[in-house]
């Protein structure tokens, strides 16, 4: 188990995720923009700000006569939660909307921070990015990619042959606190097994995570479509699959209020574009197979399983449903959470329709 970061049973909580990794350095930075910004934080500030910026959040103009913005994005991991911006990109939507769109991997505190900080422009772990914004981080949803799982509950067959099994279990997730803990509560409890009676463990890596599961290092991970395909060759067995039973974001694009105010017309279009990229990549089956063969380095009939898999997961409409909201929040913080429209800012998606 060394090299891993291990977590005692039952005290890993979602409503302190945000803290527990890296969650000091991000109230920092929370507190310095607030500092920066004129004292305004958290999403009242938002809501004041909203209105000021709403007459300008009007759709880009098409054509090729929008001057390009570099714009990045981080995603904790690769997956097909994020792909419809893989493939907007690749087939130039975003650049159509004068957005030169840099994707880089990161992990999930790491980008809510550089997000608070500037150094990057949006972040995408849905549950994360809720549960910072319920405690203060200044930032907003402005779309949803996402709201129905597309994991993957992977087991060691000679270790969980049934749900009992899973007493006990090491399990390793993403991020301790985040969307994948949620989800193997979510599995444990589906089989009737207190969700504190695990050991949750943090690998960020997806490979990293099955490997530790094939050592004996862990008995059960969350993994993504198409990692299925690894698992199965390394003698794992898909358990559950999350998009059957559990409906939660794992996808979205959340930006600081301070570039909600000072740049809506380039928030404007990267929803726009986003809007677009949802919906090409729901239609355009043939083209996206071969974008997964190309991104995954997969046999086409796997990428056509993968896309197949996944693709009623894509948001069509850029909305989070308030199930899956209520979904990315720790039960025990229900009575004190913040109504979905203090978390998401509606008006860019309303703008492009």
């Amino acid at each position: 188990m060394s090299g891993f970061k291990r977590q005692s049973r039952g005290v890993a909580r979602a409503r302190s995720g945000w803290l527990r990794a890296g969650g000091l350095a991000v109230v920092g930075l929370v507190l310095a923009a607030a500092c920066a910004w004129g004292g305004q934080s958290g999403p009242s500030a938002t809501n004041r700000a909203a209105g000021d910026a709403s007459s300008g959040a009007a759709p880009a103009p098409a054509g090729g006569n929008v001057p390009a913005r570099d714009v990045t994005v981080a995603i904790p991991a690769q997956s097909l939660t994020t792909f419809p911006l893989v493939l907007g990109q690749e087939d130039g939507i975003f650049q159509r909307h004068g957005i030169n769109l840099n994707v880089v991997t990161m992990a999930g505190n790491a980008a809510i921070a550089g997000v608070i900080s500037g150094s990057v422009d949006y972040a995408t772990p849905a549950g994360s990015l809720i549960r910072a914004i319920n405690t203060g981080a200044p930032l907003r949803i402005v779309v949803g990619l996402s709201d129905k799982s597309n994991h993957l509950f992977v087991v060691n067959p000679a270790v969980i042959r049934e749900g009992k099994d899973l007493e006990g279990k090491t399990i390793a997730v993403n991020d301790v606190g985040g969307n994948t803990h949620l989800e193997a509560q979510a599995v444990l409890q589906r089989f009737g097994v207190d969700k504190d009676r695990a050991n949750y463990i943090a690998i960020v890596d997806n490979s990293q995570r099955l490997a530790a599961v094939q050592a004996g290092a862990a008995h059960a991970t969350i993994s993504n479509v198409p990692f299925n395909f690894a698992a199965e060759k390394m003698g794992l067995v898909i358990f559950a699959n999350l998009a059957d039973f559990y409906e939660l974001p794992t996808g979205v694009l959340a930006t600081s209020e301070q570039n909600i105010v000072a740049n809506p017309e380039l928030v404007q279009r990267v929803v726009t574009a986003t809007l677009e990229a949802l919906r090409y990549v729901r239609s355009q089956r043939a083209a996206a197979v071969q974008a997964i063969v190309r991104q995954y380095d997969m046999p086409e009939g796997e990428a056509a399983i993968a896309y197949d898999l996944s693709r009623d997961t894509w948001s069509a409409t850029g909305r989070l449903s308030e199930t899956a909201y209520t979904n990315a929040m720790d039960p025990a913080e229900l009575g004190s959470a913040l109504p979905m429209n203090r978390v998401v800012d509606p008006q860019f998606v309303e703008a492009a329709r």
